[in-house]
């Protein structure tokens, strides 16, 4: 399993996101999300955790449904830039036969878990955690999944364009009902920023917006044919300092006469309120009188 985060148990600073889920009308959601970025501030390398739970929604016990596809769609103005740090260039029997030692350390993007359920009435094991270690490669994340009671290694790849990241699911056997396949039931993913060079694996969008959050999508398509689509909003920072306004003829200092002062506050004001549209959310207060520069536009 995979996903574009590079990940450490127990990251500090993530962010709590909330949940919006939108399932069929009148039925209750497969699953539950929840993601973040490692920090709030706009145009900064960033790290970022995700928290699925699947359960079926007629029997909460039972084994979930299968998931096929996961679709991740970052915010608007969001960077992944697969090129940004090292890569790993292991082909699928070479990840088989070595696991993790196949890729270079610095093409590691995350860790994490997956409890998987293979809805076994007994005798077999019903629930397996597996180790979850995903690399970078040229646009598409390369997932390592392994377990040890009982051993087994799965290698996925999820695919990277742009912001969106596709993750196709294996489609392993398991144990009706609802359908004969092995569910996915629990799945952990967090990670640090990634830098090299002055370049982020990951970057947050270039602004923030008025909400005061940055959304990102989930499409899980399954292996019955149904498709549900979640979001999450991860706080924020918005920079609220109003830009330095300068009057053209306004000077800095108290020399002008108090008439000539008032006369370059209200210059400000008109500037500031013909401004106000690119401060997102900002107030619009004159600088003091005698706090212009002069002789240059904004």
């Amino acid at each position: 399993m995979t996903h574009p985060t590079r990940a450490r148990a127990g990251v500090s600073g993530l962010a709590v996101l909330f949940v919006l889920a939108l399932p069929a009308a009148g039925l209750a959601a497969r699953q539950s999300v929840s993601s973040a970025f490692s920090t709030r501030t706009p145009a900064t390398p960033t790290g970022s955790s995700l928290a699925i739970d699947w359960r079926d929604p007629a029997n909460p016990q039972g084994k979930p449904y299968a998931v096929k596809t996961i679709v991740s769609e970052l915010p608007p103005g969001s960077v992944i830039d697969t090129s940004a740090i090292e890569r790993c260039k292991a082909t699928d029997a070479e990840l088989m036969a070595q696991g993790a030692a196949a890729c270079p350390p610095g093409s590691l993007v995350s860790t994490g878990t997956v409890l998987t359920d293979n809805g076994s009435p007994g005798g077999f094991p019903r629930f397996t955690t597996n180790k979850i270690t995903n690399f970078n490669n040229d646009g598409e994340l390369i997932g390592i999944a392994e377990s040890q009671d009982p051993p087994t290694r799965v290698v996925s790849r999820a695919r990277i364009s742009g912001r969106t990241v596709t993750f196709g699911a294996p489609a392993l056997p398991g144990n009706p009902p609802p359908d004969p396949y092995t569910a996915f039931r629990e799945l952990r993913l967090a990670g640090l920023a990634l830098v090299r060079g002055g370049r982020a694996y990951t970057r947050t969008p270039p602004a923030c917006p008025r909400s005061g959050s940055w959304i990102t999508s989930f499409t899980l398509e399954y292996q019955d044919g149904a498709s549900e689509r979640t979001f999450t909003r991860s706080p924020c920072r918005r920079d609220l300092k109003p830009p330095r306004i300068r009057v053209r003829g306004c000077r800095s200092g108290g020399a002008l006469p108090a008439a000539s002062r008032r006369g370059c506050a209200s210059a400000s004001a008109r500037r500031c309120a013909a401004w106000r549209s690119t401060w997102t959310g900002a107030s619009c207060t004159p600088p003091p009188t005698g706090s212009f520069a002069g002789g240059s536009r904004p």
